[in-house]
């Protein structure tokens, strides 16, 4: 063999030799995994009103009317509070034993009335069976208020913990 054939053979070899090389580089580079995504899917939180939230009756005077856990009224200096008065009570449903925490708000006042709503007891219930009641009273701050029956809104929040 010549000097030039054995360059030529030696050329060709390389010619075919890199790409294979470079191909079984790249493939041995190449690392699958199979993995997966875990998951758990539960009952949403649902909310049923069982009692609706009543203070009666108060008289048309500037003060505080407050309601106790076992619905009992008593009123500020200047305020009368009479009539019928009822906690209100929601029932919470979801994943039996679970925690759930729960918060209440009123941001709006309503032709003179701000209502302050109270969680009887903890924030934090646990469902029982897969339910627990939640009580709210509170108070109503009068000041310069109009006569009649009035509504005024509250929000109740609830999240498993």
């Amino acid at each position: 063999m010549t000097g030039q054939s054995v360059k030529l053979t030696l050329w060709r070899m390389k010619s075919v030799l890199l790409p294979l090389l470079l191909l079984l580089s790249t493939v041995a580079q190449a690392i699958e995994l199979a993995a997966t995504a875990r998951v758990s899917i539960y009952d949403a939180l649902a909310v049923a009103e069982i009692t609706a939230l009543d203070f009666g009756s108060l008289s048309n005077l500037n003060g505080t009317c407050t309601m106790d856990t076992a619905g009992k009224l008593s009123a500020s200096a200047g305020q009368n509070c009479t009539g019928n008065s009822t906690p209100g009570i929601f029932r919470i449903s979801g994943v039996a034993g679970q925690e759930v925490i729960v918060s209440v708000n009123s941001t709006q006042a309503v032709d003179g009335i701000a209502f302050t709503p109270v969680i009887a007891g903890s924030h934090t219930k646990t469902l029982t069976s897969g339910t627990a009641d939640i009580k709210i009273t509170g108070s109503l701050s009068l000041t310069e208020a109009t006569v009649g029956d009035k509504n005024i809104p509250y929000t109740l929040t609830t999240h498993y913990q």
